[in-house]
């Protein structure tokens, strides 16, 4: 028999390790086809409040850090779906 203890994580606010972090993502394209790819600049932060229903998440990508594993098959599927400098995430 196996037991499992969990810690709660502590009442404040935590920074995102960008050394120790990856965003990647998997899109579908057309006929299934699978687009990987990453960013390799971002930020983020959460806070835990005490009612955990208060407790919030901010993250910030910059989609010109844009790294894919295979280019589109389009220059427009870049452009239209990374047309922005930054996505923030509230």
């Amino acid at each position: 028999m196996t037991t499992t203890t969990s810690t709660p994580l502590k009442v404040g606010r935590y920074v995102v390790d960008v050394a120790h972090t990856e965003v990647g993502f998997v899109a579908r394209h057309l006929v299934g086809t699978k687009v990987r790819g990453r960013f390799t600049e971002f930020s983020g932060a959460f806070t835990v409040a005490e009612n955990p229903e208060e407790s919030t998440l901010e993250a910030e990508v910059k989609t010109a850090s844009i790294i894919r594993t295979r280019p589109c098959a389009t220059t427009t599927c870049a452009q239209t779906i990374f047309s922005m400098p930054r996505r923030t995430l509230r």
